[in-house]
């Protein structure tokens, strides 16, 4: 249940054609909200004690397997990175505008003590 969630959430595609308007920004911050929440019944449904992937599956344990972390704020980090990567979409004629939006999301998708690189 949880896991299909997950994945239906990754799966999504947000485009927005005027960048400057903040869409994709708060369309980050929902959907990665709804991907940890994704993440939290599939927890619920395997037991506590598995260690998921983000999307929504339980790890195989390989070694280049990315990992869900236990704290909320990681999770709502990690979310927002994968929400951003992989289903956030944008265009616009001015290039000022895209250039701010960018800047936006990169803003959102930070964490105060950054592990991941970009």
């Amino acid at each position: 249940m949880g896991a299909e969630a997950a994945q239906g959430y990754l799966a999504l595609r947000v485009c927005d054609s005027r960048w400057a308007r903040g869409v994709l920004v708060q369309a980050c911050r929902y959907l990665s909200q709804k991907l940890v929440e994704g993440w939290e019944t599939a927890e619920k449904h395997a037991g506590d004690n598995l260690v998921l992937a983000p999307n929504g599956e339980l790890s195989k344990g390989k070694p280049g397997d990315t990992l869900v972390p236990r704290e909320v704020e990681e999770r709502l980090v990690l979310a927002r990175r994968f929400v951003a990567d992989r289903c956030l979409y944008g265009v616009d004629v001015n290039p000022m505008a895209v250039e701010m939006a960018k800047l936006s999301l990169w803003l959102v998708t930070l964490q105060k003590n950054d592990r991941f690189r970009s």
